[in-house]
């Protein structure tokens, strides 16, 4: 997951991006409405972010399913959690 800040019609976004996933992770990032493709990063999917309270409750519900590995300030690297 990395992100980074963008401007649109001249307001602050988060591009968030999620990379490197499979089947099991295309129906969750569905549910969260990560659909976007972008030209520059295939393979990936984003989401753009409008504020810091949409950001905390995605970064909240990824976060249920999905451990955190590593950190590296807009790069975050995740797993999913295993059932047990």
């Amino acid at each position: 997951m990395t992100a980074r800040r963008i401007k649109v019609d001249g307001k602050p976004i988060l591009k968030l991006y999620m990379h490197e996933f499979d089947t099991d992770d295309e129906i969750f990032l569905d549910r969260l409405n990560i659909t976007q493709q972008d030209e520059e990063m295939e393979g990936a999917r984003y989401i753009l972010v409008h504020s810091r309270d949409d950001f905390l409750a995605l970064r909240e519900t990824i976060f249920q399913t999905y451990d955190l590995v590593e950190e590296k300030g807009p790069i975050v690297i995740i797993k999913r959690k295993t059932e047990g």
